[in-house]
């Protein structure tokens, strides 16, 4: 059997090009994800709503950066050099 008897069997038409596919899905999901954004942002109308908006995505945003750490623990504050300046300094502070 040679190449133009097998290509007899499929037209090209039914071929799916998987080169780009990875791509063309995670743009589909932005665009999908920016059409939402607009549409919220475009029906704020009011304070209150732009103040529940602006609550809402820090909210979104804490959860996806793994929250907040607590308050309570002690930083352990350590300074590694300073550098001197006129009229001000840099110092090196590294945290625990």
């Amino acid at each position: 059997m040679n190449i133009e008897e097998l290509e007899s069997f499929s037209p090209h038409t039914d071929w799916y090009d998987v080169r780009d596919q990875l791509a063309r899905f995670i743009y589909a999901r932005s665009d999908e994800a920016f059409d939402e954004g607009d549409a919220a942002r475009d029906a704020i109308a009011t304070v209150d709503q732009l103040e529940e908006r602006q609550s809402y995505m820090r909210g979104k945003f804490i959860e996806a950066i793994g929250g907040i750490p607590s308050s309570g623990s002690p930083l352990n504050a350590k300074t590694v050099g300073t550098i001197h300046c006129v009229g001000f300094k840099i110092e090196k502070v590294i945290f625990d």
